[in-house]
C-alpha cells in the first residue's frame, strides 16, 4: 500500500473518531453545564470538553475537504488556526488542572482557605482570551501582513508540540509524586484518577508522535498527528463515563449523578469557594448556566 492510500485509511479513521469525539464531548458539556452543580474541577473539565469539542470539529471539518479537494490556501490557514488555537486550548487546561490538582494535593490546608473565589472561571477566560490572541495574530500577520506562513508557524509550533507537552510531562510526574507521598493516608479518589488518565494518556500516546511528527515530517506521520489529536481529544468522555460508574458497566445511576460522583471529591470547592456538600442520592438534574 502506497503512502497516499494509507494517508487515506488513516484520515478516514480519523474522521470517524472525530464524529464520534462530537458525541460524546456534545454530551459532557450539556451534562457539566446544566445538569450538576459547578465545582472548581467541573468548571474546568467543562471548559477542557468545549476545547476538545472544537478541535475534533475543525479537524474534521479540515480531513473532509482535503479529501474533496475543496481546502483552498486561506480557508486552510483559518481552519488550521482555529483547530490549533482550541488544541493549544486544552492543552493549558491540562496544565491548569493538574497544577490546582497539586496544590490541593502537597498544600491542601492552604488550598482550602487561600484558594480565591471564581479563580477557574477566570483562569479559564484567561486561557481562551490567550489563545484566540495568539492565533488572532498568526491569521494577520499572514493574511494582512503577508509575512511567510512557514516563518509565521515555526513559533506557534515549537509552543504547541515542545512546550506545552513539556509542561504537561513535569505537571503529571509532579501530581504522581504528591499522590504517592499521601496514597497511604488518603485513598487516591476518583478525580485523581481522572486527571492522572488524562494526562499520562496525553503523554504515551502523544509524546512519541509530535517528537517523530517534528524531527521527521512525511505524509504518514502527518497522518497519524491527526488520528492522534481526533483520539486524545475523544477519549476523555469515556474516562467520564467508567469513572463515574467506578469501573461498573451496568448500572441505573443517570449520567449526571455519575459525574457528580467523581468531582464530589475531598479537597474540592464549588465555584463560590465554599467546601461542596451534596447528597448524590438527592440530586436531581437542575438547569443551571453555565
Amino acid at each position: 500500500m502506497d503512502c497516499d492510500a494509507s494517508y487515506d485509511s488513516i484520515r478516514s479513521i480519523a474522521v470517524l473518531t472525530c464524529v464520534f469525539g462530537c458525541a460524546g464531548n456534545g454530551c459532557i458539556i450539556w451534562l457539566l453545564g446544566f445538569c450538576i452543580k459547578k465545582t472548581a474541577f467541573s468548571m474546568y473539565v467543562l471548559h477542557l470538553t468545549m476545547a476538545d469539542l472544537g478541535t475534533v470539529t475543525f479537524l474534521a471539518v479540515s480531513l473532509i475537504l482535503i479529501a474533496g479537494d475543496s481546502f483552498n490556501r486561506p480557508s486552510s490557514v483559518f481552519l488550521l488556526n482555529l483547530f490549533l488555537a482550541t488544541w493549544m486550548a486544552g492543552l493549558c487546561f491540562l496544565i491548569t488542572i493538574s497544577t490546582e490538582r497539586c496544590a490541593s494535593v502537597l498544600f491542601p490546608h492552604w488550598y482550602q482557605r487561600r484558594r480565591p473565589k471564581c479563580l477557574s472561571t477566570r483562569l479559564s477566560f484567561v486561557v481562551w482570551m490567550l489563545s484566540g490572541m495568539f492565533y488572532g495574530m498568526e491569521v494577520s500577520f499572514y493574511l494582512v501582513y503577508g509575512v511567510p506562513l512557514e516563518a509565521v508557524t515555526l513559533i506557534t509550533s515549537f509552543v504547541n508540540f515542545w512546550i506545552l507537552p513539556s509542561l504537561v510531562a513535569i505537571c503529571a510526574f509532579v501530581l504522581l509524586i504528591g499522590l504517592c507521598c499521601r496514597h497511604g493516608k488518603h485513598p487516591l479518589g476518583s478525580l485523581n484518577m481522572l486527571i492522572i488518565l488524562m494526562l499520562v494518556f496525553f503523554l504515551v500516546l502523544g509524546g512519541p508522535c509530535v517528537v517523530v511528527y517534528s524531527l521527521c515530517p512525511s505524509c504518514l506521520w502527518f497522518a497519524l498527528s491527526d488520528l492522534f489529536f481526533a483520539m486524545n481529544s475523544s477519549i476523555r468522555p469515556i474516562f467520564y463515563y467508567f469513572l463515574g460508574k467506578q469501573w461498573k458497566c451496568r448500572s441505573t445511576e443517570p449520567l449526571n449523578l455519575e459525574l457528580q460522583r467523581i468531582f464530589q471529591d475531598e479537597g474540592n470547592a464549588t465555584e463560590g469557594g465554599e467546601p461542596m456538600r451534596v447528597n448524590l442520592a438527592e440530586e436531581t438534574c437542575s438547569v443551571q448556566t453555565a
